[in-house]
């Protein structure tokens, strides 16, 4: 048996802010470096203490910077900004923008943006936004909002932060660990066995790469394998196969085109190699479709029912 949660009033202060840090830091968050010019017209960056998606439309977020950050005097001057989302192998980096000492951009691997704000050269993603209002000072850190105004995805996985140390994301699927428990996993799938917890995106791709190998990457014959499978299933545990829940047509297809096409381009030797080449590329990827479809796909009682063809072009 568990012990009971520590209670703890905020009667002795100090020792409250000790433990209120030590709390939420087992918050994980991303980690990110805020970088722009100064008033000499050279770079610089930091690491930010946190930063939030505030709004999609339009699109907003919030910045946390420590008050004692190196050039923390200096933001409440910025006009434009990036925010670098760094890679999990951009540790050096992070370690980098987070010392005191540290404050002007050239010691970092950095480049010029289209905008003219510089960005960490290879990060996961870059925002460049305008600052919409003053900073706003809240305890011991300053808040800044703004709008951004251009982004840039690169792909890869993120560098997390938790308790004061940087990680990797631990995204191993127990089901790739060989051929025999792959084979496991879709024989269970297709008996109707394999848990409902364990039916979720990544096995979504896990069947559809393993059917495109078996069928040559032909994305029709995965396509029917596919529809009777899921339906099957979805019967086999409970899941109403109905228009607002179960099998989704349009999503169906988008995904089984899409991942034979990249099964067909890998050449790959196995049932497990393209597996797990697919799952690496497309496993955190569930919201992938919302660059081909510019309304809610899932929401849609029409493509549930039919294949809706995209109505986006994506900017490759």
């Amino acid at each position: 048996m568990s012990s009971p949660p520590i209670s703890l009033r905020n009667e002795d202060r100090k020792l409250f802010a000790d433990i209120f840090h030590r709390v939420c830091s087992y918050f994980p968050t991303g980690t990110v470096v805020l970088a722009t010019m100064n008033d000499e017209g050279k770079p610089f960056g930091l690491l930010v203490s946190s930063f939030v998606s505030v709004s999609d439309e339009p699109p907003v977020v919030a910045l946390f910077v420590k008050r004692t950050a190196p050039m923390s005097d200096r933001l409440s001057i910025i006009d434009r900004f990036s925010l670098s989302m760094l890679r999990d192998d951009q540790v050096t980096v992070a370690k980098k923008a987070s010392e005191t000492e540290i404050h002007q951009l050239e010691t970092l691997p950095w480049i010029c943006g289209n905008s003219g704000v510089p960005v960490i050269e290879g990060a996961l993603a870059v925002l460049f936004g305008r600052v919409n209002r003053n900073w706003i000072d809240l305890g011991q850190h300053q808040m800044l909002t703004g709008e951004i105004e251009e982004l840039g995805l690169h792909g890869g996985e993120p560098l997390v932060r938790w308790r004061g140390g940087f990680y990797k994301l631990n995204l191993d699927s127990p089901h790739l660990v060989n051929s025999a428990t792959l084979e496991q996993f879709v024989c269970d799938w297709e008996r109707g066995v394999l848990p409902r917890s364990r039916w979720n995106h990544v096995a979504h791709i896990t069947i559809i790469a393993y059917y495109a190998f078996d069928c040559e990457c032909d994305s029709e014959r995965s396509y029917q394998r596919m529809k009777v499978g899921i339906l099957s299933y979805n019967r086999s545990v409970g899941i109403r196969n109905t228009e607002d829940s179960g099998y989704h047509e349009t999503l169906t297809c988008f995904w089984t085109n899409l991942v034979s096409s990249f099964v067909r381009d890998g050449q790959f030797s196995s049932h497990l190699e393209a597996v797990r080449g697919a799952v690496k590329a497309f496993g955190s990827e569930r919201d992938y479709y919302r660059w081909y479809y510019s309304f809610d796909v899932k929401g849609d009682r029409r493509s549930r029912r039919e294949f809706v063809a995209p109505d986006r072009r994506p900017p490759w």
